[in-house]
């Protein structure tokens, strides 16, 4: 064992999900196609060397990556020696790499420096951390690290601490979907948690709390899904890994009943009836690379029917209450932008590519929806940065 360890480097962070299951289950297969971006060194002797550069953000790109964390499934970056990869021992403790974002084609990892990291050749395999022998579920794909070069230190502990700003939705159901906005500096799935306590008594010694595992987690947004059975009542909730290192706190309710028909009922105009949604709040710059905006409401419908997503100026909206009101037939009068691509659709939250990261200038969303020959608007909000 020792000898094999002589001989073995490996990193391991835990990440994907139920949606990319182990080779040969019946889903799709783990392939990693690339990391990058690729850095040049000069080594001791002048030599010209390049690969990932210890201290940067590396994208791995593949497929079958799944949407969120799942338990088992680990990326070893894994030292290899003369010519092979060498054997790693599964009862070493592995080092997580903080996970920064994640996509079916695409992760973002934060490769952090460690005294056991070497410039040398590697190969990131992924492997199922849960198996006894530890099996190879992805290719081996070759990688070389370099030192790092003027890479500042990663701020104080306090600096780190997470930052709540919103939760959707804020009147919930037990076994429902939870997503919490903010800045959650270095997201590490295998330590980060949601903390779930009755309202006002988080902190109190003997009062009894959930940690529930994150289904997706990024910089600025975690994903979680309440317990089935979750007791109706006034909830806090905080992201955090101890005592010490907790988000504020936001007030959550788990409801007993369902949304009344007018807590969902919208309309842009008084057009031609009400739209059976409502959008309450529109986050931009999340997802992979920061290009996305995530609109969250009530009553959307599990899959999208006739419906499109408008990301536009205050006066696109305004053209498009006229266009409703002074519609006749399929005549538009002021045009519109066009609808945006959407990346996820649920009940409670869509995902729409915005093309780019916003900038700071005002930008709104409403959903604009198909009945018939006649067609109608959700309200429209104003898109928000989800930090401090």
């Amino acid at each position: 064992m020792k000898k094999a360890a002589a001989f073995t480097m490996f990193l391991a962070i835990l990440f994907c999900a139920a949606e990319a299951p182990p080779a040969g289950a019946g889903g799709p297969v783990p392939v990693i196609h690339s990391a990058g971006p690729i850095h040049q060194w000069h080594g001791p002797y002048g030599e010209l060397k390049q690969g990932l550069s210890l201290g940067s953000v590396v994208r791995i790109t593949g497929t079958g990556f799944g949407y969120s964390l799942g338990p088992g499934r680990v990326l070893n970056l894994e030292r290899v020696l003369g010519g092979r990869v060498g054997n790693f021992t599964p009862s070493e403790s592995p080092h997580r790499i903080p996970i920064l974002d994640w996509h079916p084609t695409r992760i973002l990892v934060l490769l952090t420096s460690s005294p056991q990291l070497v410039g040398d050749e590697y190969h990131l395999v992924i492997r199922d951390a849960s198996s006894g022998d530890w099996r190879r579920l992805s290719n081996e794909f070759p990688v070389t690290v370099v030192p790092g070069s003027g890479v500042a230190p990663l701020p104080a502990r306090e600096a780190l601490k997470p930052y709540l700003r919103l939760i959707h939705p804020e009147l919930a159901r037990s076994g429902g979907d939870l997503d919490l906005y903010g800045d959650f500096p270095f997201p590490d799935p295998s330590l980060d948690k949601v903390i779930l306590a009755p309202a006002g008594l988080l902190l109190a010694d003997g009062i009894p709390s959930q940690a529930l595992r994150p289904v997706e987690i990024s910089k600025p947004h975690v994903h979680a899904r309440l317990p089935n059975d979750l007791p109706a009542g006034e909830y806090s909730v905080r992201v955090g890994r101890d005592e010490h290192f907790r988000s504020n706190g936001r007030r959550v309710i788990v409801r007993s009943t369902e949304p009344a028909p007018w807590e969902y009922n919208s309309e842009l105009t008084q057009g031609f009836g009400p739209v059976p949604y409502r959008i309450v709040a529109a986050l931009s710059n999340v997802g992979v690379e920061a290009r996305c905006v995530d609109v969250l409401g009530i009553h959307f419908g599990p899959n999208r029917v006739h419906q499109s997503v408008v990301l536009g100026t205050r006066l696109d909206v305004q053209h498009a209450d006229w266009n409703i009101q002074n519609r006749l037939g399929h005549r538009v009068v002021h045009p519109i932008p066009a609808p945006r691509p959407i990346v996820f659709w649920s009940d409670t939250r869509i995902r729409i590519d915005a093309g780019e990261p916003l900038a700071a200038d005002p930008r709104y969303v409403y959903i604009e929806q198909e009945r018939g020959i006649y067609w109608g608007c959700s309200n429209a909000v104003r898109v928000v940065t989800p930090g401090p």
